[in-house]
């Protein structure tokens, strides 16, 4: 149903949505292992004797990291509404 709503949007596919969802928030400064509790990775810096030891749930990370990408997609907006 969404993808009816776009116009003049090239196919894509929703890995394509995620993979820019990482590099966004690689641009804005967040941390690889909050990058990837909130893609739901294992991989990377939570794979193997890391992910064992290290049980932190990144919650609080994890919200400061949405806040920071609220912020930027609403200046991207405002940005269109100029």
């Amino acid at each position: 149903a969404f993808d009816k709503t776009l116009k003049d949007v090239e196919p894509y596919k929703l890995h394509d949505l995620r993979r820019t969802f990482a590099t966004t928030l690689q641009s804005l400064s967040v941390p690889l292992e909050v990058r990837e509790k909130l893609l739901n990775h294992i991989s990377g810096s939570q794979a193997g004797i890391a992910g064992v030891y290290n049980v932190h749930p990144f919650r609080e990370e994890m919200k400061d990291a949405m806040a920071k990408y609220d912020e930027f997609l609403i200046s991207l907006l405002a940005r269109g509404q100029t």
